[in-house]
């Protein structure tokens, strides 16, 4: 029925208050305190029931207890510390014993405590972004659902990581950035792995080089013929050939020496001279470079879009939860 004096014939009015049922009101309107009248007892109980079956499939709540006319949810899980505790133990522990995991001596202790340190830092982060929150549903007789939390938001952990993880990348980038500019613009002695001889340029030699080097030195010393002589002479027998066997030894062994001259093993094999070396060392550097700053303006983009509320892709920004 239509309000007295109402041009529209009841048009601006709530749908519930124009006779729908009140179930069909909207959750939202239902919050508002749309619905003016006292409801009954079945209709109190539909619209919690709705409301918790929507928390539990939209933010993945658990039931903890649910009356007829009030609910408890949880979200999130609890911490296991004393989990962490024996593990952090544990890998203390290993310390204490030859290990092939961090070796013995001193260097064994210091990377197990480092390994400690590192677990107890992941197990701090995991205390303070972890834990339930409760959230406590009731209705009232005007079907308005009131909301009650407290506890940790299971989304902090979330919003946490999607910030600190572009922020340690921009971190490590920038050292790299810095670093790199820093030795392009002032580099420091090539590294050079040739020993040092005198009057001799040579500076970075390839591991491969010498490799390479030998096999093809014996190969062209094994296709040599073993006998020039019997491959040329003629199948007649000459007299003055056999007369003089000294000329015809000399003959088949100067071919001989000849090969065997061109293999040097003494002789030093081709490396880069130090200029080469640091032309190479700055384009390696300016490559690295290159990279280091694409994932600096990367991170630092994907940092802004999530402080600013914007999606990125799939991931949703800082502080976005489901309910917005």
């Amino acid at each position: 029925m239509a309000a007295v004096g109402d041009p529209n014939g009841g048009a601006g009015m709530p749908k519930s208050a124009r006779g729908a049922p009140p179930d069909a009101a909207p959750p939202d309107a239902v919050r508002e305190g749309a619905p003016s009248r006292v409801l009954s007892a079945d209709e109190r109980k539909a619209l919690l029931k709705r409301a918790v079956r929507n928390l539990t499939r939209e933010a993945r709540a658990r039931v903890q207890s649910q009356g007829e006319f009030e609910a408890v949810l949880i979200r999130g899980h609890r911490v296991n510390q004393r989990l962490h505790f024996v593990a952090t133990l544990l890998i203390i522990g290993l310390a204490l014993i030859p290990s092939r995991w961090f070796g013995s001596g001193t260097t064994g202790i210091a990377a197990a405590i480092a390994a400690a340190g590192a677990y107890a830092l992941f197990w701090v982060f995991l205390a303070l972004t972890g834990g339930e929150e409760l959230n406590r549903l009731s209705i009232d007789e005007h079907g308005r659902i009131s909301s009650v939390k407290s506890g940790r938001d299971p989304e902090t952990r979330a919003d946490v990581a999607r910030v600190a993880i572009p922020v340690i990348a921009i971190a490590i980038s920038g050292w790299l950035v810095i670093g790199l500019s820093r030795d392009i613009a002032f580099p420091p002695p090539p590294a050079c792995n040739v020993p040092t001889r005198a009057g001799s340029d040579a500076c970075f030699e390839l591991p491969n080089i010498d490799v390479l080097a030998h096999p093809t030195i014996e190969l062209g010393t094994d296709s040599a013929p073993p006998g020039g002589a019997t491959t040329s002479a003629s199948p007649v027998a000459s007299p003055v050939a056999s007369s003089t066997p000294s000329a015809a030894s000399s003959a088949v062994a100067a071919p001989s020496a000849s090969v065997g001259a061109s293999a040097q093993p003494g002789a030093p094999y081709p490396a880069f001279t130090v200029s080469q070396t640091r032309s190479i060392e700055r384009a390696i550097r300016s490559l690295q470079l290159i990279l280091a700053l694409a994932v600096l303006l990367a991170a630092t983009w994907f940092v802004r879009r999530m402080l600013m509320g914007r999606w990125v892709a799939f991931i949703r920004p800082f502080g976005y939860r489901s309910g917005e």
